[in-house]
C-alpha cells in the first residue's frame, strides 16, 4: 500500500509540474509583429460653392490645409 501511495504522489507531482508549465506559457504576453499595409492621404471635403468665398480664397485655403495635413497609415498586426 505504501508503494502505491508513493507512485501516485509522483504521478500527481508530475501532473502539477506540467500544468504549471502550461500556465506559464498561456500567461505570458505574445509578441506582436506590425507591418504597414497602406499609406492614406488625408480626406479632402469639397466645400459648397455658395459659401461666399472666391475661387482664389478656396485655393489658398486648400494649399494651407495641404501643408498642415498629415498622412494616415493602416497597420496590420499578427501574433507570434
Amino acid at each position: 500500500m505504501n508503494n502505491r501511495l508513493v507512485s501516485e504522489t509522483k504521478q500527481f507531482e508530475a501532473r502539477i509540474k506540467e500544468n504549471q508549465e502550461r500556465i506559464k506559457l498561456t500567461t505570458r504576453l505574445p509578441y506582436l509583429v506590425a507591418t504597414v499595409g497602406e499609406l492614406i492621404a488625408p480626406f479632402e471635403e469639397e466645400e459648397e460653392s455658395g459659401s461666399g468665398m472666391t475661387k482664389n480664397d478656396n485655393k489658398n485655403k486648400k494649399k494651407e490645409e495641404a501643408k498642415t495635413a498629415t498622412k494616415a497609415a493602416i497597420i496590420k498586426t499578427s501574433q507570434r
